[in-house]
C-alpha cells in the first residue's frame, strides 16, 4: 500500500525510457537467456562462469563445497 505521495520526475522517468530504448536496440535481434532460480541456487554463479570468471570452492555459510567467482577479466574484483 501507497504510504506516502511523492512527485515524479519526468527528467528520470525521460532518462529511463531513453536507456530501455538503448537496450531494446542493443537486444533487437539477438537470443536472450533468463536464468531463474530460488535465492542461492547459483544463477549469478552460472552467469560469471559463462563470462569467464575464474572460479574457485570455498567453503561460505557452512557450505565446503560452495563455488564462486574470484576474478573477471572484465572486472577484476567481484562481489556478488
Amino acid at each position: 500500500m501507497l504510504k506516502e505521495l511523492r512527485t515524479l520526475d519526468i527528467n528520470k522517468i525521460e532518462e529511463l525510457r531513453e536507456e530501455i530504448n538503448k537496450a531494446h536496440a542493443e537486444l533487437k535481434g539477438k537470443d536472450v537467456v533468463l536464468f531463474l532460480g530460488p535465492t542461492g541456487s547459483g544463477k549469478s554463479t552460472t552467469v560469471h562462469f559463462l563470462a569467464g570468471s575464474k572460479m574457485e570452492k570455498r567453503e561460505k555459510y557452512g557450505i565446503k563445497l560452495h563455488i564462486e567467482p574470484v576474478e573477471n577479466e572484465n572486472n577484476p574484483n567481484p562481489i556478488l
